[in-house]
């Protein structure tokens, strides 16, 4: 997946916020935010000046530096994940399941559970309740992981961690965790990166 597609998924289709309908070159990166999440990569160098891709934008770009201080303290839970191709691929299914609608809210939750050798297992849990639908999806961790549970749109979710590098499509990144009401941060290998808010339930 190229950079930019990754960046694209989080312009907004509200075109009454026009200047959320394109990314946006900052002078620190290139970034793009509809109002509940936001993806982004540092410049390899800082630019001396700040242009939407889209031409013919004439309006300020908002202030996202607020969402940035938010995931600038060190976190409160943070785990290593690599999907596979065909991981990435299931958690595609769990969006595709629900066609167009966008706001399916799952409970991300990372748990440790034990077998009847009293080992723990790690498990990093995607959850989705609608109406009389529920769907876990569940994946093992190898090393362990630092426990927390919130709730995010499915397709937010899923998109931040779609972000597949190499020939064998393998997505891996971290997932920091800031506390109750926080953003979710999801960082990949290559630095580009998603914010993404938290649902309010």
């Amino acid at each position: 997946m190229e950079t930019l597609e990754y960046i694209n998924k989080a312009i907004s289709k509200d075109l009454r916020r026009v200047n959320l309908t394109s990314a946006y070159y900052s002078k620190t990166e290139l970034v793009a935010c509809d109002g509940h999440r936001l993806h982004y990569k540092p410049h390899l160098e800082p630019s001396d000046k700040a242009y939407y891709l889209t031409p013919g934008i004439d309006q300020e770009y908002p202030d996202v530096s607020l969402i940035f201080n938010q995931v600038s303290v060190t976190p409160q839970a943070k785990n290593d994940i690599a999907l596979s191709d065909s991981e990435l691929k299931e958690l595609r299914g769990l969006i595709a399941m629900f066609g167009k609608k966008r706001e399916i809210v799952c409970t991300l939750s990372f748990t440790q559970v034990f077998e009847a050798n009293k080992t723990p297992v790690h498990l990093m849990n995607i959850k989705i309740k609608h109406g009389s639908l529920e769907i876990l999806w569940s994946k093992e961790m190898v090393n362990g992981c630092s426990l927390f549970s919130e709730s995010y749109n499915l397709r937010y979710l899923v998109e931040a961690m779609d972000y597949s590098i190499g020939k064998w499509k393998t997505a891996q990144f971290t997932i920091s965790y800031f506390g109750v009401a926080s953003p979710l941060k999801i960082e990949h290998l290559d630095n580009c990166a998603a914010i993404v808010m938290p649902c309010k339930l």
